[in-house]
């Protein structure tokens, strides 16, 4: 139990595929839609970096929290 990543099947319109968080608990996906990075990183590896960085269970935090830590570490994954 805890927070999972799920990854999309289907690509985008740019070919990529997508991965979302979701609570394995509840069943309820929630954050940020994750994308394969510029340099290539899958979303899967991408989602897992951002749950690492963040240290604390995401699902404690108000949807404009985890939408500030979001943008937080793409500027700290951009700067890498």
């Amino acid at each position: 139990m805890g927070v999972r990543v799920l990854v999309g099947t289907e690509a985008d319109a740019r070919g990529r595929k997508e991965a979302l968080l979701y609570c394995s608990t509840t069943g309820w996906g929630f954050g940020p839609l994750f994308s394969e990075g510029e340099d290539g990183t899958p979303a899967l590896d991408r989602a897992y970096a951002f749950l690492k960085w963040l240290i604390v269970d995401p699902r404690g935090l108000k949807d404009a929290e985890l939408e500030r830590t979001y943008l937080e570490w793409l500027a700290v994954e951009r700067s890498a």
